[in-house]
C-alpha cells in the first residue's frame, strides 16, 4: 500500500514492501475539522466523564492525587473497521496550574485499572439513573475498552471510504465540537502503537482499502487504431473481401 499525506508511526512498514497499485489518502489531523458526533452513525464515546468516586465533573472528569490534576478524555479510534476504545490522561500541576508532560493514553483497561489504583481512584458502580446510564463506570469498563463495534457501523464506513475514524473531545466548549475525524494521522500521538504495533496497523489498512473498501473501476480505453479493432474482434485483412480463388 502506498500512503499519501501526512506521517504517522506504522509508515515505518512500508519499507518492506508495497503494493503501489492500492493507495490510502491520509490527511493532517491539525488541518482537518471535526465532523459533530450527532452527524455521523457511529456510536460515540459512552460519556465525556470516566465516573469515579471523588472526581470532578464537569465537560469531562478531574482526579486530583499529590497535588497532580488529573483529566480524563474517552477516546474510540475505528483502524480498518476495527472499534478501539481507550483513555487519555491529561496532568496538571495543581499548584502551578500548568502541564506536566504528555498525555497519558491507555488502550488496555488493566492498564488504566492499575493507574488510577496507584492515584487512590476508584470507579462508580452502576447507578440506576437516567443521567448516569451513560457514564463509564465499574459496570462497563471492560467492554469500552473491548467492544469492536456493530456491522452497521462498518457499513457506514465501508460505504463512505473510511479507513481510520478517530473521536475527538474539546476540553472547552470554544475548542471546537466534539466529533470525528476521518482518514487522519495522529494515532502516534494518542500512543496508540501500545495497542496495535506498526506491522500490523500497515497489513490492516492495506487489506482494508486493497481488499473491502470499493476501488474505482478501471477506466475504458477508447480504440481507434483500425488494425487493433480488427484482431479485436478475431478479424483479418480478408474478414470483408473474397479471397482469391486458388487455381
Amino acid at each position: 500500500m502506498r500512503i499519501i499525506g501526512g506521517t504517522d508511526y506504522y509508515d515505518t512498514a512500508m519499507a518492506l514492501g508495497q503494493d503501489r497499485t492500492v493507495v490510502f489518502a491520509r490527511r493532517r489531523e491539525d488541518k482537518v475539522e471535526a465532523v459533530p458526533f450527532k452527524k455521523v452513525p457511529l456510536v460515540e464515546p459512552a460519556s465525556h466523564t470516566l465516573a469515579l468516586k471523588g472526581g470532578l465533573y464537569f465537560r469531562v472528569t478531574e482526579f486530583e492525587h499529590d497535588h497532580v490534576r488529573h483529566v480524563f478524555y474517552p477516546r474510540i479510534v475505528w483502524l480498518a473497521g476495527h472499534r478501539h476504545g481507550g483513555i487519555q490522561v491529561d496532568r496538571y500541576d495543581s499548584r502551578h496550574r500548568a502541564g506536566m508532560s504528555d498525555p497519558l493514553h491507555f488502550w488496555h483497561c488493566e492498564r488504566l485499572m492499575a493507574f488510577l489504583a496507584e492515584i487512590g481512584a476508584r470507579l462508580h458502580e452502576p447507578r440506576k439513573n437516567a443521567v448516569h446510564d451513560r457514564d463509564i463506570d465499574a459496570g462497563n469498563i471492560e467492554t469500552f475498552f473491548t467492544d469492536e463495534g456493530s456491522e452497521r457501523e462498518r457499513s457506514w464506513l465501508i460505504e463512505h471510504g473510511i479507513s481510520i475514524a478517530t473521536s475527538f473531545t474539546n476540553k472547552w466548549r470554544h475548542d471546537g465540537v466534539d466529533g470525528w475525524k476521518f482518514d487522519v494521522d495522529g494515532l502516534k500521538n494518542l500512543q496508540f502503537q501500545k495497542l496495535v504495533d506498526p506491522y500490523e496497523a500497515f497489513q490492516r489498512l492495506s487489506q482494508w482499502v486493497g481488499g473491502v473498501l470499493p476501488r474505482p473501476a478501471n477506466p475504458t480505453v477508447d480504440i481507434k487504431d483500425e488494425k487493433t479493432m480488427l484482431a479485436k474482434h478475431g478479424m483479418d485483412s480478408w474478414s470483408f473481401r473474397r479471397p482469391p480463388s486458388e487455381a
